[in-house]
């Protein structure tokens, strides 16, 4: 059962956002947010320590805001959420607290306001309510999603449960850099086979995307089984039609180049803890067949 501190912290931080709502401006002075103590001060992590230190158990206290500017991780930033990575400021005992702290937002279930800057340099924040949905300590980063109240991100017994390649395109303004459902996506993608490109093995983080095996594009769906981890060159070849994978074998293949031509280190997808849809795989083979015998009949 929630205690009375945690569940009167929540309505506090929910009134905070109905206030902002209300105001209807879509952006706020950073003098404002300080004021209201929805965000303060200049760092990535807002711990109000004074009324959240030991709030549900938590000796780090709760975060009450993310500051998201875009300068490092714009790609991350979605208008429906945000991949926020755990602070590097290596002062001592400060980045894994305020890590901690918003664990803690995730475990009590209690919102955090996510600011992030409208334009790069702008002088005003705009404010998203967040929800910590997820954490990956071995990628160092969490998944919020924004939105008046918590999301499922239900990963247990993906198995078993009903794979649709395709799914509906949701067309929306494109505000920022990540197409809607990005973030949730990388994030799974990244859970289910870990930071590692699937073709060549690279584990630099910054030069890993999380591809769709059938693209956005064509209306595929955000299941992490229709995902692999590529690196952006392989993505790339991937997306052109330069990359195959054979969806019985599981092996790569190449069409006009050979593998390590275009550095293809791994043979085949075997190795991965958990493989991606044998559906998926299949519609995206026909898909690079038909692509293939349309352009260049003769390459086929």
């Amino acid at each position: 059962m929630e205690s009375l501190d945690v569940v009167a912290e929540r309505v506090r931080r929910l009134d905070l956002w109905e206030s902002l709502q209300a105001s209807g401006a879509p952006v706020h002075l950073p003098s404002l947010l300080n004021e209201q103590r929805i965000f303060y001060g200049g760092r990535g992590i807002w711990v109000h320590q004074d009324r959240t230190k030991g709030l549900g158990g938590s000796p780090s206290g709760v975060s009450v805001s993310l500051l998201h500017t875009g300068s490092s991780y714009a790609d991350d930033l979605s208008e429906d959420g945000v991949i926020y990575h755990y602070p590097k400021t290596k002062v001592p005992g400060r980045d894994q607290s305020e890590v901690e702290a918003t664990k803690a937002a995730m475990r009590l279930r209690l919102p955090v306001f996510v600011v992030t800057y409208p334009t790069p340099g702008a002088a005003t924040r705009k404010v998203h309510l967040g929800w910590v949905q997820g954490y990956d300590d071995a990628e160092g980063w969490f998944l919020v999603t924004f939105g008046d109240a918590p999301g499922e991100i239900a990963e247990q017994g993906i198995e078993e449960a009903a794979f649709t390649p395709v799914g509906p395109k949701v067309r929306r303004q494109q505000l920022t850099k990540a197409r809607i459902g990005q973030p949730r996506f990388k994030f799974r993608v990244f859970q289910r086979y870990g930071g590692r490109c699937a073709a060549c093995g690279l584990i630099v983080q910054e030069m890993l995307e999380a591809a769709h095996i059938i693209p956005a594009e064509h209306g595929g769906t955000d299941d992490p089984r229709n995902g692999l981890v590529l690196c952006c060159n392989h993505h790339s070849a991937f997306d052109r039609g330069l990359l195959l994978i054979h969806p019985e074998t599981l092996r790569f293949e190449a069409r006009d180049h050979l593998l390590e031509h275009i550095q293809v280190t791994q043979s085949s997808l075997s190795s991965l803890p958990n493989k991606p849809h044998p559906e998926a795989l299949r519609l995206r083979w026909q898909m690079q067949m038909e692509e293939a015998r349309l352009q260049r009949p003769e390459a086929l």
